[in-house]
């Protein structure tokens, strides 16, 4: 999962740097995006924890 959000972010702010236009990723929606990834991961290790106990 973290492979997968550092992979987008990179994406991301690589073409941010490539057309700095208006077409531009802003900073304030890749801050958003890295929060949404960061609770998202925290949501997977939870839940895999969580199956580890049940099973």
């Amino acid at each position: 999962m973290r492979r997968l959000a550092s992979k987008l972010l990179a994406t991301l702010s690589t073409s941010n740097q490539k057309n700095a236009t208006a077409t531009s990723v802003p900073p304030k929606l890749l801050l958003i995006g890295t929060q949404f990834f960061a609770k998202l991961e925290k949501y997977a290790i939870a839940l895999r924890k969580s199956r580890v106990v049940t099973s």
